[in-house]
């Protein structure tokens, strides 16, 4: 009986190792896997934002370049803002 109980601790010790050098291994796995999900997220966070600025400022110079040309395409076209009213014939008649 003797003998039994020491392969029973003897099997009880190399479980406990066994168990511990294992839960070890997923920790580190875990922490290793989150700070990679972490600086994959802010790389790809980083470049969409880059892309959304870079659209954002593209659409900007577009817009300006329209805004540059409408005064030129379209110079007999009245001031809506001024505050007159034109005709069929271009003549303009003050609000009262």
């Amino acid at each position: 009986m003797k003998q039994w109980r020491m392969r029973t601790t003897l099997m009880f010790s190399l479980l406990a190792v066994s168990l511990g050098l294992t839960v070890t291994c997923l920790f580190i796995i875990r922490v290793t896997v989150q700070q990679e999900i972490s600086k994959s997220l802010q790389a790809d966070l980083n470049h969409s934002l880059s892309t959304f600025r870079n659209l954002a400022n593209q659409r900007n110079r577009m817009l300006d370049r329209e805004a540059a040309l409408l005064p030129i395409c379209h110079p007999e076209e009245p001031d809506v803002h001024s505050g007159l009213i034109y005709d069929s014939g271009w003549q303009p008649s003050v609000l009262g």
